[in-house]
């Protein structure tokens, strides 16, 4: 699904940090989204980023779930952590922007389409969902 999307790489979190520093020679991703939200994933996004790099945590995966970071890679090499929730969107006014791009042809919705229901099955389709969560994340680049 990321590479219908546009990225170049993804890996699994556990190959991240090697992968990442492979990448960018050792020092590590200028930028880094993390939308898996488990705290580790979390620490890890912080990790793979370089100094004076920029991580947005945008994931939640369990709302008492607490996440820490070391005083070094924050307060001495400059990280900046950023946090969104669902892209910071103002339903009011971005969602029907958002239905606007997609009946124009302008927004293309197929790579993060997984699955189609008629509305009767709607239960089907949130179990699915739910069960979802249990699988562990990837980085894209």
């Amino acid at each position: 699904m990321a590479a219908k999307a546009g990225a170049t790489a993804a890996v699994a979190p556990e190959d991240a940090l090697e992968v990442v520093r492979g990448m960018t020679q050792g020092r590590g991703a200028d930028k880094v989204i993390e939308a898996a939200g488990p705290p580790a994933a979390q620490r890890l996004a912080l990790e793979i980023s370089r100094r004076a790099g920029t991580v947005v945590l945008s994931g939640l995966k369990d709302a008492t779930g607490e996440v820490t970071f070391g005083q070094i890679p924050l307060a001495v090499q400059s990280r900046q952590v950023l946090s969104t929730q669902n892209g910071n969107v103002r339903m009011r006014r971005d969602l029907p922007a958002y239905v606007r791009l997609l009946e124009r042809g302008a927004l293309d919705p197929s790579p993060v389409i997984t699955s189609t229901y008629r509305l009767d099955d709607i239960n089907t389709a949130l179990e699915r969902s739910e069960r979802l969560e249990d699988l562990s994340g990837v980085f894209v680049f």
